[in-house]
């Protein structure tokens, strides 16, 4: 029992560093210089009518958004498995650095697919805007 709760507490304490530092990186266009050039899916969601979202271009960024999703679920899943191993082995009185090193290896491999497929999904979306969208979205986003 108390090994489940202490695997609950550090991946709780490693999902909130992560989205800490997301949150950190999103939260100001000043301290995240991509801001500026893309478009989180809920802006435009938000804002279809605004900027003439065609029928054609909201189906495309559903699917976007979706598959994205679909990605981001089993992301989420193998970071959960490998972050119970690497609980696992930092629990020990007498850690082995290599293997504990080798299962951070691990997490961090899936935490650059998460934001390799977290960029592609703002690019896609952003493709299929116009320019005159994309104009009228950076102004929104200035009151966003």
């Amino acid at each position: 029992m108390k090994n489940k709760i202490l695997i609950t507490i550090l991946f709780g304490a490693l999902l909130l560093i992560n989205s800490q530092g997301l949150r950190a990186q999103s939260s100001s266009s000043d301290q995240d210089p991509l801001q500026k050039y893309i478009y989180p899916p809920e802006l435009i969601m938000n804002n279809q009518q605004k900027i003439g979202l065609s029928d054609e271009q909201r189906e495309m960024i559903i699917g976007i958004v979706s598959e994205s999703q679909e990605k981001f679920n089993v992301f989420q899943w193998d970071l959960q498995s490998q972050s119970e191993v690497f609980v696992g082995i930092i629990k020990q009185e007498n850690v082995d650095e290599v293997k504990a090193l080798e299962q951070l290896d691990k997490i961090l491999a899936l935490e650059e697919k998460i934001k390799k497929t977290q960029i592609s999904l703002f690019i896609r979306i952003k493709n299929q805007l116009t320019p005159e969208q994309q104009n009228k979205l950076n102004a929104l986003k200035n009151g966003y």
